[in-house]
């Protein structure tokens, strides 16, 4: 396993440059984005103003907004700890409830990827047994403390996995933790044409 802190996230404007996001990983490492190819990246963002999100064509998104009261996003209302699965084009329009917000996105290729995301939070001290069967796991600490596999972390960042991982994960209190897994359906070369 490794641990990525927040403070080693990379800042950057968005595509459409509207915005600021910071990545906390991509697939492949090497990838520079926006101008190269990837498969899926995972990031931070906050939103303080109405406007549109960047398109990405040929990609779909996984999104939670774990800080804020929300969002109208194309005309649907979306609360906090919501999850949602929306396509990567046309550019998604939002406007905020109630002042800014915080989320965390994944944009992803379906046709090479599978991904899933589940969020845990909550008052009592709880402990979950989690049996990855992907290629990739990662936990997002965004707020509070959680214990994975006896190991306590009070900071905010993100615990990668290895492929197939098994654990124990504790959290308590305001914690909010996200359990992202990754699966790629097969090995395919990357080719520019196909991505940009």
């Amino acid at each position: 396993m490794s641990w990525i802190p927040e403070e080693n996230y990379v800042f950057m404007p968005w595509k459409n440059g509207k915005g600021f996001t910071r990545q906390i990983a991509i697939h492949p490492h090497h990838s520079q984005f926006p101008k190269d190819p990837f498969l899926w990246r995972l990031s931070l963002a906050e939103m303080s103003e109405d406007g549109d999100f960047s398109a990405f064509p040929g990609y779909e998104r996984l999104l939670v907004i774990w800080e804020g009261e929300g969002l109208i996003l194309n005309g649907k209302r979306v609360t906090r700890l919501e999850t949602i699965h929306l396509p990567g084009e046309p550019a998604s329009t939002a406007q905020l409830i109630r002042g800014p917000i915080r989320d965390l996105g994944l944009i992803f290729n379906p046709k090479e990827i599978d991904a899933e995301l589940q969020i845990f939070t909550g008052s009592r001290k709880k402990e979950k047994h989690i049996e990855a069967n992907s290629d990739t796991s990662l936990i997002i600490l965004l707020r509070g403390q959680m214990e994975i596999n006896g190991q306590i972390f009070n900071h905010p960042g993100t615990w990668v996995g290895k492929k197939h991982s098994s654990f124990t994960l504790g959290y308590e209190g305001r914690t909010v933790v996200v359990f992202l897994k990754i699966t790629h359906r097969q090995i395919r070369s990357l080719s520019r044409n196909t991505y940009l």
